[in-house]
Parts: structure tokens; C-alpha cells; sequence
């Protein structure tokens, strides 16, 4: 069990650099998922370190992505199921490769990583191609139940 707090510890210090990003912009649905991505993937690299399992690390992204990045759990829930999902490069290239990136440097350099320079490029990367009046933008949970309103 502490081996579950301590990763999850060291996901949210690795968000909260990606999020300290002086592009990284809070209300962007594209930029948290980049960001989500990325951590999976440094996860990953995490978890093959520490022998831990698959089972691990969907139980912290699902507990980051809803209380630390605030999305609701059954988005988290999906969100990191997709992210699985685009561990096949064929579901989506862009986000398998993001997961790649997160995974490589984690190898590459450690736990006393700087997560944020690879991001930033990302996200330049990201933001070059959608048109920044284009990108999702995240609603609250109000707006979720009742779109309508």
C-alpha cells in the first residue's frame, strides 16, 4: 500500500511540474491530455522499476486525473482506458507517441527528471496544429450534468 502512495506522490510532482509550464494552460482540455499521456507513460517507466503492475498504475492515474487534475472519476476512469488503448499506435499515433516520450526520458534520466522542457515542446507541437480558439476547453461538472443550461 505505501508503495501505491509513493507513486502516486511522485505522479503529482511530475503534474505539477508539467502544469508549472509557462504554455501550459489550466482550462485546456488538450493540454491535460497531453499531460495525462505523458505521466502514463513516466509511470510506466516508474512502475517497471519499482516491479509494479499494470493494475498500479491505473489506480493512481485514475486517482490523479480526478483529484489532482479534477476531472470527474468516470471521465478519469475513460480517459485512462483510452490512454491504454493508445499503447496500440494504430488507435492514436499522437498520443501513443506522447506516452513513448514520458516513458523514454523516465528510463533515459531517472526519477530526478525535468519533465517539463519535453513538455513544453509538446505542447508547442500541440498548440501549433489546433488553433488555440479551437481547442477543447474544460467545463465544470454543472455544465457536464446539464449542457443544455
Amino acid at each position: 500500500m505505501n508503495e501505491l502512495k509513493t507513486m502516486y506522490q511522485y505522479a503529482v510532482n511530475v503534474t505539477e511540474s508539467l502544469q508549472s509550464s509557462e504554455i501550459y494552460d489550466e482550462h485546456s482540455d488538450a493540454d491535460d491530455q497531453a499531460m495525462v499521456a505523458y505521466t502514463f507513460g513516466v509511470l510506466n517507466g516508474y512502475a517497471q522499476k519499482h516491479h509494479l503492475g499494470a493494475e498500479e498504475i491505473h489506480a493512481v492515474m485514475v486517482r490523479l486525473i480526478s483529484e489532482h487534475i479534477g476531472y470527474p472519476v468516470d471521465y478519469s476512469e475513460s480517459l485512462i482506458q483510452f490512454m491504454i488503448s493508445c499503447t496500440n499506435k494504430e488507435v492514436n499515433e499522437s498520443i501513443y507517441i506522447i506516452i513513448h516520450k514520458g516513458l523514454d526520458q523516465y528510463l533515459e534520466e531517472g526519477t530526478t527528471v525535468d519533465f517539463q522542457n519535453e513538455y513544453t515542446m509538446i505542447l508547442n507541437d500541440i498548440k501549433a496544429v489546433i488553433e488555440p480558439e479551437q481547442a477543447p476547453k474544460r467545463i465544470n461538472m454543472a455544465a457536464r450534468i446539464n449542457p443544455n443550461k
